[in-house]
């Protein structure tokens, strides 16, 4: 039912090229009739049967009671072959993991383990466990450094329409992505994408804790909480960030409304994908990066993997409004008066005058920035995009690989393509230094 291209050449001949053969291939693909992925692990392999695989498959990816080996998503690469006893099967073991890590149903955490999403417990109480073998958080730590406060003021004497300084950042940064539906499924997949993603291993490398956050309590690695609709990276006693989906309205929010470039238009969509990412001041020292940059970089990195998914799951996004995917920053003085209405009777108040909470999609959020412009929120006056919007402002490079237009000189066309024109260029640094660029432009 699967065989390795051994043959190639002799198949070549029949269908007279090597090019017969893709475009052959290609076509039996497209309509079902053999499975074939172009991929550097998974190019030799035809699966003349997509049926037989589908049902090799359920046999990993299935209910307790037939996969006994996994326990709450995480299962021993030992036991597949308890599962796969098939003398015909065993030798395809491997390639069966690889394509089940193609398909993002299932991981390979390290050398004995798999992790598989779907299988995940249903409840945050519940949740797995998954760490990275080896990380330690205090390797080539460094001597403590105090870093400033930048917590926004919980005095309800402050004027409402008071401007957040440039130089804050706060403590927690939040994005929704708002939209019509969360497909069955979907969640499993993005866990997968994330935890197989890039984020844990750069805050391996970046974050460095010199002394305990909890007093008493002993150091931990990093390490993510995952349970079947939701996921969280926890270090050090400490959440970091965490994915979870929420429903609309959102939970003490009265009203929401987006700002964009369309105008101020009340949210309709009833579901969506809440992002937070919080890196405890004062408590932490980095070696490579402040606070503020790998916040926004763990920003950026888990908005792109909601939206890659998305575009992944929906061929045709952005091309029908059935499946929507609107990505929001919500005020932080508006968030921070939700967030105070169950302490303060004051903000309570407040919050029962004024029905609506203010957001900001994120194309409006770059657009602003482009023109150099301030966010403008009904209640709250005027804001940096860079204090709710940090990665649209590129705060995740280090300050040496963002540039002034102004020091960015263009000059004659390169070459033309199908992503755009390129163009030969240059930049002006400030010591005087010329470096010449080439210059993409869609």
């Amino acid at each position: 039912y699967v065989r390795a291209l051994a043959n190639h050449a002799a198949v070549c001949h029949l269908l007279g090229t090597s090019e017969g053969m893709d475009e052959a291939t290609s076509f039996l693909h497209d309509n079902g009739i053999l499975l074939h992925y172009e991929d550097s692990q998974l190019s030799d392999l035809y699966f003349i049967d997509p049926q037989w695989l589908c049902s090799m498959l359920a046999k990993v990816i299935t209910i307790q009671e037939k996969n006994p080996y996994q326990k709450n998503g995480l299962m021993l690469v030992q036991d597949m072959d308890k599962i796969f006893t098939d003398s015909t099967t065993k030798p395809f073991i491997k390639d069966l993991i690889k394509i089940m890590q193609k398909f993002e149903v299932l991981l390979l955490l390290d050398e004995q383990h798999l992790f598989i999403p779907s299988l995940l417990p249903s409840g945050q109480e519940l949740a797995c466990v998954v760490s990275i073998t080896g990380s330690n958080p205090n390797k080539n730590s460094l001597p403590s450094t105090s870093l400033p406060s930048t917590s926004l003021s919980k005095n309800p004497s402050v004027p409402m329409s008071s401007t957040l300084p440039s130089s804050s950042f706060p403590n927690t940064l939040i994005r929704y992505q708002f939209l019509h539906f969360i497909p069955n499924g979907f969640f499993s997949r993005l866990i997968a994408r994330v935890v197989s993603g890039p984020i844990l291993g750069q805050c391996s490398e970046w974050l460095l804790w010199p002394r305990p956050l909890v007093e008493g309590v002993a150091q931990e690695g990093p390490h993510w909480h995952c349970w079947r609709s939701g996921l969280k990276l926890v270090w050090n006693h400490v959440e970091i960030l965490k994915i979870v989906p929420v429903d609309c309205p959102l939970p003490g929010y009265k009203e929401s409304h987006i700002i964009s470039s369309r105008g101020q238009q009340a949210m309709k969509l009833p579901k969506a994908i809440k992002i937070v990412v919080g890196i405890p001041p004062n408590k932490c020292t980095t070696s490579q990066t402040t606070p503020e940059q790998l916040s926004s970089w763990i920003l950026q990195q888990s908005t792109h993997c909601v939206a890659s998914l998305f575009e992944d799951w929906y061929e045709q996004y952005g091309r029908n409004r059935d499946v929507e995917l609107t990505a929001v920053s919500p005020c932080q003085l508006c968030k921070q008066m939700i967030e105070n209405t169950t302490s303060s009777t004051e903000y309570r108040v407040m919050a029962t005058q004024n029905q609506c909470s203010y957001f900001f999609s994120s194309p409006y959020c770059a657009l602003m920035a482009a023109e150099r412009k301030n966010l403008q929120c009904p209640l709250h006056g005027k804001m940096s995009v860079g204090d709710i919007a940090p990665d649209l402002v590129f705060r995740d490079f280090v300050p040496s690989m963002v540039f002034d237009s102004t020091c960015i000189i263009k000059s004659h066309m390169l070459g033309e393509g199908g992503f755009g024109a390129v163009f030969a260029g240059c930049i002006k640094e400030e010591v005087g230094i010329i470096e010449e660029v080439g210059i993409k432009e869609e």
